[in-house]
Order: structure tokens, then sequence, then C-alpha cells
């Protein structure tokens, strides 16, 4: 649906029509307009059919193209497939769904080696690992054949080889040959089956894309308990890190010694619950002998589970993949990973080295299998734990998220001007000069055409003002209701109700950071979770910190200089709070949420200037000292008419009600 207003400007929708989905429901990332997600959510146990997402194009069409969707049942890969034994129940036409519970039986003579009962999983994969009825010959175990799949060869002498497939429209994930090799253990890794279209298929975002991350840990003997226990904390950083962003990339984590073990596996992420990444993290630990170090096998592992995705998504060529080795880098067995690595190069690159070079980062040794674009470095080398942050945002690429609110440094020496702006990176400094006088305030950029401060900083129409970031013209907007001596009359010198003023640049400011302001759709990505504006705005109020305004105005009802729209600082009791210093009007009071910062109000007016206080540096509050602030959260209509506006010229926040 497109709609004609006035003048050129055209606005389009991508209708609804037909984008049911039978057995569930969607949501819409904004509205229909154009680079909004319709996202598909059916019942545990089920998943979207054909797919798992759309996205409103330019053109007002859904892509990929549309087709009826379903709520399809999870199925599992038939079982039956247990040589020497059997399986109870055995299911009418062998459909295995989400829940079903199966038992394996070994005749006489053999013995049950791995699990004697399996659950269908929520991504299609039976618990645990394939059971073998095992007779006692041969160099090596049975190998076991995997649910939906078959094998051949049944001698398990010391170089004989077996090999598997898997039936019709399912792919094999694993080894599809494996070798018995002299230290009785198979090469490769076990084979499992997956129906090709199981899960839903992700769709490439506009800022960050498909990503999928191969974290892996050396276990070996030459890497100690706190060596493990740091590799930890650093994959967990590093997750918690990417999610700032709001990215939530699709993870495998590896832990390898001479051996390879699964911590999180990439394909539990295409089921309807995403794992709790640091739950698992935390609950790993490392009990077994680790000896060897096979730094091919955990090369070989992640170019099988890419031929999986390439296999199931058509858009993998859109994908990005990161790959990260947490080693000393020596490796002492399984051969050099040089080939295995050039493998997967090729996967990704698809003939096109150069074009997409840039989807695939590795991380002496270890350096020959990096890969670099335009004299970009992907080896780092971590120095310690105090240098997680460093180091991660030196490997993350923050280009096409720069305009994401609220994101900042949180470490640094804030004594360094250069380092102070990486922790701030929203804090605009603003001269206003009123009839030959200038006075200094402070303002927040919140978009980024667009800087909120203090209204008071203009004293009349005459006031002009100038930012330390940008020159030009500047239109500013002052809150109509806002009147500084409105009550006078009432013995209110100086009234600050309203104290609020959004200065327009004449262009975007494409180099800094803006703040999260409340009640937007950015917010609630920052808050992880979507709240209502009224829930946003929920908070504590300390009602006898406003008493000390009576002191410095000649008025018996503190609420005539302090109304609803205040917060209020300051003080020593229950908390010691910093004060305001002259020169910091229009300053943004924030909070901050899992890396990101979002301002809840503004600096307006204080009781006590004190000594030391110097602008831009923090000094403490005595028992007496009062700042009040303008809540945003009170002043939303004004933000609104102005930030949300649709206009051609600048880009429109999306508030929520």
């Amino acid at each position: 649906m497109c709609l004609h207003c006035l003048g050129d400007a055209v606005w389009c929708e991508c209708s609804l029509g037909g984008m049911e989905i039978e057995g569930g429901t969607f949501n819409l990332s904004n509205g229909q307009n154009e680079g909004s997600m319709l996202r598909y959510h059916c019942p545990k146990g089920y998943y979207p059919y054909p797919e798992l997402a759309y996205r409103c194009q330019v053109d007002n069409q859904w892509t990929p193209a549309h087709s009826r969707s379903r709520c399809k049942r999870v199925e599992c890969p038939d079982p039956t497939v247990l040589q020497n034994g059997h399986i109870s129940p055995i299911h009418e036409n062998r459909k295995y769904y989400y829940e079903s519970k199966i038992t394996y039986h070994c005749y006489s003579g053999y013995t049950l080696r791995g699990p004697f009962r399996r659950t269908c999983l929520e991504n299609g994969k039976w618990s645990g690992s394939n059971p073998v009825c095992q007779h006692d010959s041969g160099d090596c175990p049975d190998p076991g054949v995997p649910p939906g799949g078959s094998r051949s060869g049944n001698s398990f002498e010391i170089g004989d080889k077996v090999t598997f497939k898997c039936r019709r429209k399912m792919i094999l994930m694993g080894s599809e040959e494996r070798e018995c090799q002299l230290n009785g253990h198979w090469s490769g890794s076990e084979p499992s089956c997956y129906y090709k279209t199981q899960q839903g298929l992700s769709i490439k975002l506009r800022r960050n894309g498909t990503l999928n991350i191969f974290i892996a840990v050396d276990v070996s003997e030459s890497i100690n308990e706190e060596d493990f226990q740091n590799a930890k904390v650093a994959i967990s950083t590093l997750i918690k890190k990417i999610e700032e962003f709001s990215v939530y990339p699709k993870y495998e984590v590896i832990f390898f010694s001479s051996k390879i073990r699964t911590v999180i596996d990439i394909q539990s992420f295409y089921g309807s619950n995403n794992p709790t990444l640091k739950d698992l993290l935390d609950e790993f630990e490392n009990t077994e002998n680790n000896y060897g170090t096979n730094i091919n096998a955990v090369f070989n592992q992640i170019r099988e589970k890419l031929g999986v995705i390439k296999i199931r998504d058509t858009r993998f060529s859109e994908h990005h993949h990161v790959i990260i080795l947490f080693t000393d880098g020596g490796y002492n067995t399984g051969g050099a990973p040089t080939d295995t690595v050039e493998r997967i190069k090729s996967m990704v690159y698809m003939g096109q080295p150069q074009q997409r070079q840039e989807h695939l980062v590795y991380d002496d040794n270890l350096k020959p299998l990096t890969v670099g674009t335009g004299g970009k470095s992907h080896y780092y080398r971590l120095e310690g734990l105090d240098k997680l942050q460093q180091t991660f945002d030196e490997i993350i690429d923050e280009e096409d998220v720069r305009g994401r609110c609220g994101l900042h440094r949180a470490y640094g020496d804030l004594y360094d001007s250069k380092e102070k702006r990486k922790n701030f990176p929203w804090v605009i400094y603003i001269t206003v000069t009123t009839n030959g006088e200038t006075q200094k305030c402070l303002g927040s950029l919140v978009s980024p055409r667009f800087v909120l401060t203090a209204a008071h900083c203009f004293k009349n129409k005459d006031s002009t003002a100038t930012l330390e970031v940008t020159s030009g013209h500047l239109l500013v907007h002052i809150h109509p209701q806002y009147n500084i001596t409105a009550k006078v009359n009432q013995g209110v010198k100086e009234f600050y109700d309203y104290d609020v003023a959004l200065i327009e640049l004449q262009q975007d400011l494409l180099f800094f950071r803006p703040i999260c302001i409340p009640c937007t759709d950015e917010t609630n990505a920052a808050l992880k979770q979507t709240f209502t504006c009224n829930q946003q705005g929920k908070g504590h109020i300390r009602y006898n910190c406003i008493k000390q305004a009576l002191n410095i105005n000649q008025t018996i009802d503190v609420t005539q200089v302090v109304t609803d729209n205040f917060l209020c600082t300051g003080g020593r009791s229950i908390y010691l709070d910093k004060v305001a210093c002259k020169g910091e009007s229009g300053g943004a009071v924030f909070k901050n949420h899992e890396g990101r910062t979002i301002q809840v109000a503004l600096v307006s007016w204080g009781t006590k200037i004190m000594p030391k206080c110097q602008y831009d540096q923090l000094v403490n509050s005595d028992d007496d000292s009062r700042d009040f602030h303008i809540n945003l959260f009170k002043v939303l209509p004004f933000l609104k008419s102005i930030l949300g506006k649709r206009d051609e010229s600048y880009a429109h926040l999306v508030f929520i009600d």
C-alpha cells in the first residue's frame, strides 16, 4: 500500500494480506515500512515453514517471495536403524516428533554402548550419541548408524573404512567416511542426519547480517586450569560485548585437545528457543585428561558445519563467518591445519576471493591461518583479562552499527580527553552568546541530527549557539511551555519547569554516537526486552530530596518550585551523589544497562555551587546541595513532535506508547 501525501513524498507499505501463519503468530520490527522484518513464531515443538522471516523491500514487496506459511511439527530422523538390536516403540510411518521418547534394546550376546533412552529435541536432533549394540570384536568399536541414515562396511579392523549416507531430503553432518586407526579410534567425527528444511532460514539484516561465530578453546595439557577459566571468561565477555550492538549471532563453541568436545552446537540456534550461552559455559567443566593438540580437527568440524549451513540456506553467500581460536599456537597431532583452512576459504569465497574475503575472519603457527583484507590484522594476542574489552573492541568492526544508541567504551583514562570522549561519545559542548556575553552548557546527541539541552541556556530569542563539533546555522526548538518568569508573582524568581530544548543541526553528525532516550524502539533493543513506555519509566523517586529547594526560594509550597517534571539528586543520605557544576546545564542524567546508556533526564538547576566545583569535573555533594533535572518521560510529547516527525531531511526516531 502506498499513501501519496502533499508534495512529492510517497510512503509505501508492504501488505499483510496472506502473511498469516497457520498455527502461529508473527511480529514486525518496524510496522509495514521498508526494511521492517516480519518474523514468525510457533508453539514449542513446531517451526515456521517454509520461511522463518521476511523483509519488506523498497518496492513494497516481501522478500523472499512469499508462499503460504504454517507451523510444522519438529521431526527427528527415523531411529529404527539400530543393528543387532531394536527400538521401542515403533511409530506408524516411522515418524518421530518433538518430545518422542525411544528405548534401545540389544539382542542376546551384544552389549549396549551409549544411552538406552533418547528424546527428540526441539532442533530435530535426538538427544545423546548414537547407541551401538556391540560384540567384542575388531580393533575399533562399532561406529553405529545415525538415525535417518545407513552405513556401508561391517569390518572394524585397523585400516578398515566405513561410509555413511542419509536418506532423501536429509543431509549428512559429520564424517561421510571414517577409518579405523592404530590407536583404536575412528577418524573424523560421528555423523548425524538432518532434514534440509527442519529449521527456519535466516534472513540478511541490513545493518548486521547473518553472523556465524565459531569459538574454539585449547584445553590440552599445555593449558592449565587458570588458562581454561580465563578462556571461559573471555568467551562470555565477547558474547556480551557483541550483544551490546543488538546483534545476536549463531555460535559454535568447541573445547579441544587431541579430541573435540562441542560445548555449544550451532545447529541448536535454529530451534525456536536459543540456548542460554552463559549458563552453558558456566556449567561446562574441564574434567577429562587432555593430551595432545589437534587444531586440524577443529577446522574440520567447522568446515563440516559450514557445509550443512550452506546446503540449508540459499542465502549462504550473504552470511558472515568468524572463527576465533584461543590457544598457545602449538599442535602435535592431526597434521597441519593449513589445507583444511584453505578448503573453508574455498567454500566461503565461492570462486570470488576478492569480493568474499571480508566475509571470513580467522584468529604464529596461527598467523599463517589468518585471513586479512586491506592491511587489517585478524590475529590478536590477548595479553590479559584486564585487556579483554580493549582487545574485543579491536576485533569487532563497528562501522555498520555506529548509529546504535548508547554504545560506549567502559575503560580508559578519564583524565585523557580522547579516552573520555570514547566513554561519553554523545556529549556535545555548547557555547551560547547573548548580548555579547557567553555561557557554557552541555548537550547530548540524541539522533544524528539533534542535540538535547536545557532551554535556559538560551536567554532570549537573540541567543546564538556554537557547538564544538559543527559549524553553520543552528535551529533551536524550545519547549513551548518553558517560561522562566512564569511564577515571579508567587515568589519564585526563576521557574525552570519544561527546561528543555532541541538544537537542530544542518547535517547529520556521522562520527558521534547518540545516547538512547526513553520510549523508543532503539531503547527497547538496548534493554533487550519489549517494554511499554510506562514500564520503561518506572523507578525510585526520592521525595525528601526536593525539600532543599525551599532554602533558595521565597515560597512555602515546594511543589511550586519543583513540579512532577523534575528528578532530584544530591545529599549524602542514603546515597552520596555527585553535583553538577557551573557550565553543565543541559547535560545528560543517565543509566547504564549492559553496555548501553539511556538518558532519563537533563541537568536543569541546583541549590548550591560547591567549592572546587569545576566544569567537567566530578565533585561530591554535601548535606544541603541538591540538583534538579528535567525528567524526559514528562516531556515526551515535545520530543516526539520533533524527533519522531517523519521528514525527508532527517531520519526520525520511532517512539512507543
